[in-house]
């Protein structure tokens, strides 16, 4: 049964995508052409948003989300979130009302439809591989929080594929720190036995749990230099991690190449 669900899940999803896609580019391209830029933005957001959640509810998840009344009202957001699953993404999308882009894998480029739509939202491709390109695209999602686009990066780099988080990658707070960002910290919990667990669609309840917010502008220098300490333990709290493991974590993966 789990495999004819995930079947269905995936033609859905493509064709659910060709759907969105096309609607997007059609009411944004006559919206910017009479130069309604902002309402284009905000429309684009809408639309993704709900495409999230149906894509949720189409594969039989249930989610529940805690602290929605810490996000701020201001819109120089950068928003740090453990990273479970590809389901992350729907996720966050469909259950912040922020309009927001993600700082992505530069693989997804190649992502046929896809690419478009994480293009119409402000989405930035990330080539850890190349140096150059990695520090403008930080660059340009420090422009965006900047202009009031909230971004939202994933700092452990991949998919942990279970509840234990990893360690956060060295300057994977840059952009945040470049652009003085209020910082929203977010833990996902349960994300990874939807799809990564079986590699199969399993019905699951995920959670997203939204903390009070830091105003990076607002930090000493030596807080600065602990703030990717700080944000991992207050993510990984509810799921149960200290700071002992995230030592262990950092050990573990102390040869990772992925560094920006």
């Amino acid at each position: 049964m789990s495999l004819l669900i995930t079947i269905f899940f995936a033609l859905f999803f493509f064709l659910f995508l060709l759907f969105t896609v096309a609607v997007l580019y059609v009411l944004t391209f006559f919206l910017d052409l009479f130069g309604r830029k902002n309402l284009s933005r905000k429309l684009a957001s809408k639309i993704a948003s709900l495409w999230a959640r149906i894509l949720l509810r189409s594969c039989g998840t249930k989610v529940e989300v805690r602290g929605l009344e810490n996000l701020p009202r201001t819109n120089n957001l950068c928003f740090v979130s453990n990273h479970q699953s590809h389901i992350d993404i729907l996720l966050i999308l469909g259950f912040i009302p922020k309009g927001m882009g993600f700082i992505a894998k530069v693989e997804l480029l190649k992502v046929p439809l896809l690419n478009l739509g994480m293009k119409k939202i402000n989405c930035i491709f990330l080539d850890r591989k190349n140096i150059r390109q990695a520090v403008t695209a930080i660059n340009r999602g420090a422009d965006n929080i900047k202009a009031g686009i909230p971004m939202v990066i994933f700092p452990e780099g991949k998919r942990s594929k279970e509840r234990k988080m990893n360690k956060f990658l060295p300057g994977s707070l840059k952009m945040a720190l470049l652009s003085g960002a209020v910082i929203v910290p977010l833990t996902v919990d349960g994300t990874y036995k939807v799809l990564e667990e079986k590699y199969r669609i399993n019905p699951s309840t995920v959670r997203l749990t939204i903390h009070p917010a830091i105003d990076t502008a607002e930090l000493s220098p030596e807080e600065k230099k602990k703030l990717h300490h700080t944000l991992w333990e207050t993510i990984a709290s509810p799921l149960g991690q200290n700071k002992a493991t995230e030592t262990s974590s950092r050990e573990g993966t102390a040869r990772s190449p992925e560094k920006l």
